[in-house]
């Protein structure tokens, strides 16, 4: 098993230390290239780091005789599957794939690899929020009691702008374009 610690690996496995320095300057040379070419902050480019070093880990994990060259695409998604096992977020895990993208479009820019296993690989969907509705009778309360909005054109306002939009439905941008003569009196 091989971890990665303090920027340094840590090997409890039979791996040759040639093997090990080989993906440990992998690492480092698509680090150098994010900084000197794609001028990444360092804070991106040690999130970038931590993610092939645990996309590593993992696979090192499944067999001692994988490097990054040799993992396909069932592999990515087992590692896909296992973090969303562990309670990551899709946004998490998609940030990791596209860590990966840039990885292996990196290797093979270089010819340092032939082919992404990440290149079909589609990552989980994001979760939209629902939207939060108001109950009828909490906006008959809003629009009745006058206390809420004060007094003067302001508050006239607010209370027109608030009841335009339950009243008809209509999107913030419409309601902004709205001119005098687009009213139908």
């Amino acid at each position: 098993r091989n971890v990665f610690k303090n920027n340094r690996y840590i090997s409890e496995g039979l791996p040759t230390i040639v093997a090990v320095m080989k993906i440990v300057m992998e690492i480092e040379k698509f680090a150098d290239y994010l900084k000197l070419e794609r001028n990444y902050s360092d804070c991106t480019i040690s999130g970038y780091r931590k993610d092939l070093e645990l996309f590593h880990d993992f696979f090192a994990n499944l067999d001692q005789n994988l490097d990054f060259k040799t993992v396909d695409g069932d592999i990515v998604r087992a590692w896909i599957v296992e973090l969303m096992k562990s309670g990551q977020a899709t946004t998490t895990v998609n940030r990791k794939l596209s860590t990966l993208r840039s990885f292996y479009k990196f290797l093979m820019m270089n010819g340092c690899a032939d082919h992404s296993p990440v290149t079909h690989i589609k990552g989980p969907k994001n979760k939209k929020p629902l939207p939060v509705f108001v109950r009828e009778s909490e906006m008959d309360r809003l629009l009745d009691d006058d206390s809420l909005f004060g007094e003067g054109y302001d508050a006239v306002l607010g209370k027109t702008v608030i009841d335009t939009f339950y009243q008809t439905g209509i999107r913030l941008a419409e309601l902004l374009g709205l001119t005098t003569s687009s009213v139908d009196f």
